[in-house]
């Protein structure tokens, strides 16, 4: 982890009125600002990237889009990660409410690999 300013996170914790455990953490991302932090702690959508600049996303949309209008099983695979199962039960979950048939994946990683 990268040195951090526990003066410049005390200043943006005073600020904040935020603890500074918080500020000491988005100083580590590179917020330093109180308008930085703004806008990093009130991000919405329009600062996602658009995921269609993905290869090979248009397709797999119009085959979730398939599976949901054919009432097909859907199956997430996932990785065994924090990000991938958290992702896998944001996945199912929205599938769920979808009123789709789905579950989630997660392959053993010393049996199947990564």
């Amino acid at each position: 982890m990268a040195e951090v300013s526990l003066e410049g996170a005390a200043d943006l914790a005073r600020q904040l009125s935020l603890p500074i455990e918080v500020t000491v953490l988005l100083v580590n991302r590179g917020v330093s600002t109180k308008e930085q932090a703004d806008q990093f702690l009130a991000s919405d959508l329009t600062q996602l990237h658009d995921p269609f600049l993905m290869a090979g996303m248009d397709r797999a949309v119009e085959r979730v889009i398939r599976a949901i209008e054919n009432k097909e099983s859907i199956t997430v695979f996932c990785d065994y990660d924090v990000d991938g199962v958290t992702s896998a039960a944001f996945l199912t979950h929205f599938f769920r409410d979808l009123n789709c048939q789905v579950s989630a994946y997660l392959p053993e990683r010393h049996a199947e690999g990564y």
